[in-house]
């Protein structure tokens, strides 16, 4: 039943009318409290964080990890499946040009796509780099992930909890001249400073932060992106609209 209030003729009226649902109103049994308008809401949004920050007024569900466990687990079983390859890219130290792909079981770099005789790729794969770089303490992964920006899909990934950020920048201009001179993306806050002040100087294929407060959104002369909360908000809202 709605409850309603009448205060126009400033006595206070309360009265209960019977709501009637609509014939195969498609009702949500997951357990909470709802109604058309709820209902209404929860299709107007944009992700179940959304719904617990503005309508639940939970501070705890509204802090969850953004991307839905169940959604993860249903993408590992539909779509991943294991490297076809594993190893290391061996290159050139002085000049950073890569010389060979040499396999090995358990290696840091892993692939999903197979170069040719030659070691090459086709020459239409259009390739982005991101990078995510730690200390190399061991205590996180200094991560690579390398994607064909026609399909979306993923053909290469580095990760090594262990590798300095000057020496895996380095082998990250490797890589992307392996993967057809890769556009490199990567975090440039903390140790990642280290990383794109080594990158910037051997290699010219890199995202340069654009000022996104601006009306403009004018292109930076500082490369790389700044995951700051604010800026990892307005990445992940972009992410339901794409």
């Amino acid at each position: 039943e709605l409850i309603r209030c009448d205060d126009s003729e400033g006595v206070v009226t309360v009265s209960r009318i019977e709501y009637k649902f609509p014939e195969e109103y498609p009702f949500r049994l997951d357990g909470k409290l709802r109604s058309p308008w709820y209902d209404n809401e929860c299709d107007r949004a944009s992700h179940p964080m959304q719904i617990a920050q503005e309508l639940d007024m939970d501070p705890f569900a509204s802090d969850f990890q953004y991307f839905d466990s169940d959604v993860i687990s249903a993408i590992e079983q539909e779509d991943c499946k294991p490297p076809y390859l594993e190893g290391i890219l061996e290159f050139d130290e002085d000049s950073l040009e890569p010389i060979e792909f040499v396999k090995a079981e358990g290696g840091h770099l892993k692939l999903w796509i197979y170069p040719d005789v030659y070691g090459h790729f086709p020459e239409d794969l259009t390739v982005g780099a991101g990078h995510d770089i730690s200390a190399g303490t061991g205590a996180s992964n200094t991560t690579g992930s390398y994607v064909n920006l026609r399909t979306g899909e993923k053909i290469a990934e580095y990760a090594n909890p262990w590798i300095k950020p000057e020496t895996f920048a380095n082998l990250a201009i490797a890589l992307a001249k392996y993967f057809n001179k890769a556009f490199m993306v990567f975090d440039g806050a903390g140790p990642g400073r280290i990383f794109g002040d080594t990158v910037i100087r051997r290699y010219r294929n890199v995202y340069y932060r654009r000022n996104e407060e601006s009306l403009s959104k004018k292109v930076s002369d500082k490369p790389g992106v700044f995951l700051n909360p604010k800026g990892k908000k307005r990445g992940y809202r972009s992410i339901p609209a794409s």
